[in-house]
């Protein structure tokens, strides 16, 4: 019996005792400026949530036993509540416990095989992203400072058994081999119309996409505990156009729910920092948090105090450190008080993100060592020049594209003119003053041609850091890539995403058919690029799925209706 069958007769024996099941999702993301500068304060970056989202289902399987365990305050009555954490993707169960040892100290704990989670006794191996995710939550939960957590603990404490069931999205995973295997174009439609959810042939290397995917998963994850438990209650998604924001709650208010937000967002990177093992810029899980923004990253001291408080406690590093306990102490005196700058944006209609799978993945930390060696080994100052304009650049791409999406929202009929006319004719061919756009539509046609001047500028940067250290930001097959994205009509502007390498480009688009005359453009070239489904997402971060398509095939996965593809039908088709 394959683990897939397990699970699902499993589900289906639960199911008839089944409580609501909570859907959280949070999207992934694209950089588009501020590769290696935003790092460092003050720098930014401009960064686009993308419809991939990474979903998080939790369903109380069963209730606490007796009425006592749900009022447990000491030693001699605590109470234990199990988690069954289901990634069907990757074929793997993994169960832990949470414990209250009383005195308001708990135990987080492996409850599969002999408990130390190393994977030598069959067991699945540690996931330091999966357990300090939902340490952390767990955590929160019972020990954090705000009121409102109380009434969340006496919840989780009358949960016996806690289903958690993790997908994300085909597009964060490269589909491409498995086309190739179909018979099937390189294209969006192709992608399309695979199954939900995929399962993946880990007999294979897997490629990522670049998307963010732990980022979203944790973020997904911890959300998923917190409002699953009533900790918060996020936005909801009640349509499954990306182009629709997300609502607020019944009886919330922005400033509600930007507090919601905030809370996962710091215990977020608390974990994603812990999970690695050193605390980064931040931007991928402040995208799966807030969605689209201008980020500028927090000071890393902000995070220090709970890590060192955590690593005493023998819960703070990566690997199985965060298997320990955990004092009330920890989290009620370190907060959400992180001193990121988040600037939301979203595009204007008929604007979209078009993100292109080369098929070849990048190794992002060892090219952001020798650049940052780089920039800080140069005697002349050269190198610190080339780093203070690309800041520069970037904050004027960062600048007039707000322009741009403000002046659409303010002229909605000149914003269509321009559209139909980027529709027509490449950019490149436009007359410099904007006047072949004509009438009102004119001013926006040279915002829309600084813009695309003012990302040239960007790229010429990166190919001067590619030639000055050997790590390929915009390598030449690239360029030749992008250049050709370039000459089509609609595309405003193109690049390598986030740190660069061979494994995706990007474009901003007018018109709603772009996407497919880049396609046919990237077919036509030979340039064996795989476009994919997702869009930016306007639907802002975290949030808690209601009515999606997305989310339903969730909710009948965890209910074992086999929504999901069967594990390994990858490698069998």
């Amino acid at each position: 019996m394959t683990m897939a069958t397990t699970w699902s007769m499993a589900s289906r024996h639960k199911s008839n005792n089944m409580a609501a099941t909570t859907v959280v999702s949070a999207p992934g993301k694209v950089l588009l400026t501020g590769g290696y500068l935003v790092l460092e304060r003050p720098h930014t970056g401009m960064t686009a949530g993308v419809s991939a989202r990474f979903y998080v289902s939790a369903t109380t399987t069963t209730a606490a036993t007796t009425a006592a365990d749900s009022t447990a305050t000491t030693a001699a009555d605590g109470w234990t509540t199990n988690f069954v954490v289901r990634s069907p993707q990757f074929g793997e169960v993994r169960r832990y416990a949470w414990q209250s040892l009383g005195l308001g100290k708990y135990q987080f704990s492996r409850a599969d095989g002999d408990g130390d989670g190393d994977g030598d006794d069959g067991s699945p191996g540690p996931n330091p992203y999966v357990g300090t995710a939902l340490a952390y939550a767990l955590g929160y939960v019972c020990c954090g400072a705000d009121g409102v957590t109380e009434a969340a603990r006496e919840r989780l404490a009358g949960m016996g058994e806690v289903e958690l069931v993790l997908v994300g999205d085909n597009d964060f995973y490269s589909q491409r081999e498995l086309l190739h295997d179909r018979g099937l174009p390189l294209t969006a439609d192709s992608l399309a119309a695979l199954p939900p959810f995929l399962a993946l042939d880990l007999s294979k290397d897997l490629v990522k996409t670049g998307l963010g995917s732990s980022a979203a998963l944790i973020t997904a994850l911890v959300a998923a505990v917190l409002e699953h438990t009533g900790a918060l209650a996020l936005p909801r998604i009640v349509s499954a156009d990306v182009h629709a924001p997300a609502e607020p709650p019944a009886g919330a208010d922005a400033t509600a729910v930007r507090a919601a937000k905030d809370r996962v967002h710091y215990l977020a990177q608390a974990a994603h920092c812990a999970a690695q093992g050193k605390i980064g810029s931040g931007f991928d899980v402040s995208s799966a948090t807030y969605g689209s923004q201008k980020y500028t990253r927090f000071s890393p001291e902000r995070l220090a105090g709970l890590s060192e408080a955590l690593g005493e406690a023998g819960c703070g590093g990566a690997g199985a450190a965060w298997l320990g306990v955990y004092d009330a102490g920890i989290f009620a005196n370190h907060g959400p008080a992180l001193d990121a700058v988040v600037e939301p944006w979203t595009l204007p209609q008929h604007m979209h993100l078009v993100l292109g799978d080369c098929g070849v993945g990048s190794k992002t930390p060892g090219m952001v060592r020798r650049i940052l060696a780089w920039r800080d080994g140069d005697d002349g100052g050269a190198a610190r020049q080339v780093w203070d304009a690309l800041g520069a650049a970037n904050a004027a791409v960062e600048g007039t594209l707000g322009e741009l999406a403000a002046a659409a929202t303010a002229s909605p009929q000149a914003y269509d003119a321009l559209v139909a006319h980027a529709a027509a004719q490449p950019l490149a061919a436009w007359a410099a003053d904007g006047s072949d756009v004509g009438g009102e539509a004119a001013p926006l046609a040279l915002l829309a041609l600084r813009l695309r001047s003012e990302f040239q500028a960007v790229r010429a940067l990166l190919r001067e850091v590619t030639e000055a250290t050997g790590v390929p930001v915009e390598p030449p097959a690239q360029t030749a890539l992008i250049d050709a994205t370039m000459a089509q009509p609609g595309v405003l502007f193109a690049g390598v995403p986030g740190a660069g390498g061979f494994d995706a480009v990007f474009a901003l688009v007018l018109g709603d058919a772009t996407r497919r005359t880049m396609e046919d453009a990237w077919a036509r070239g030979g340039f064996n690029v795989c476009p994919l489904v997702l869009d930016e997402d306007a639907r802002g971060g975290v949030a808690r799925d209601m009515q999606s398509t997305a989310a339903a095939a969730v909710a009948a996965a965890a209910a074992g209706t086999n929504i999901l593809a069967p594990l390994g039908a990858v490698s069998r088709l």
